[in-house]
């Protein structure tokens, strides 16, 4: 599923700012010099590209891998009956994991963070300008919704992958990756 890619990126990006958004011996190099400006921008950057690829993953425009899109075709008659027949189906209970999948994204909480996070998307990274008027996102909503969305890959790559994903390890090694970057970053100057 190229949705999974989708993720993987996300989970990338929030490896990357979640490393510099709040620790301190990047955040003290960086206080008062040259460079931190430069390092502000990147930082904003980097949460700006994590916001918009998060709500990638659940924007139904043309074009897009999205749980919509996803959710869409698995709404066919004819996709859920293959993925009803799919000879592992019984064995992973394909069907439940398909509505266990779309329930943790139709959540309340969850759907306030979309709201939220699309309007700051809207208004303040892709369309400067243009109001929505719904609530307004806090951090940690791009975070959260990221999680959720893995909870919801993994039931949907069983269903019709019979694939299991270690995203929790994958997670450890993009915090790694990070840290290895961004300690170089807080260095101090030769």
């Amino acid at each position: 599923m190229r949705l999974g890619d989708e993720i993987r990126f996300g989970m990338r990006l929030n490896a990357l700012w979640q490393r510099c958004a709040s620790e301190v011996d990047i955040l003290d190099r960086m206080r008062g010099t040259l460079e931190g400006a430069a390092f502000d921008s990147l930082r904003d950057g980097l949460h700006m590209s994590l916001v918009q690829s998060v709500m990638r993953l659940h924007d139904s425009t043309k074009g897009t891998v999205s749980f919509g899109r996803v959710f869409k075709a698995l709404a066919r008659p004819e996709m859920a009956q293959a993925v009803a027949g799919l000879d592992w189906s019984t064995k992973v209970g394909s069907v439940a994991k398909v509505a266990a999948a779309r329930t943790k994204l139709s959540a309340t909480d969850v759907q306030q963070w979309m709201d939220a996070l699309k309007t700051l998307r809207d208004e303040h990274i892709a369309h400067s300008g243009a109001e929505r008027g719904a609530p307004e996102a806090k951090y940690g909503f791009e975070r959260r919704l990221l999680s959720v969305s893995i909870e919801a890959f993994e039931e949907l790559d069983l269903a019709i992958n019979a694939a299991s994903n270690d995203f929790e390890f994958e997670e450890q090694q993009y915090a790694a990756q990070a840290d290895a970057f961004w300690s170089h970053v807080a260095l101090p100057p030769r």
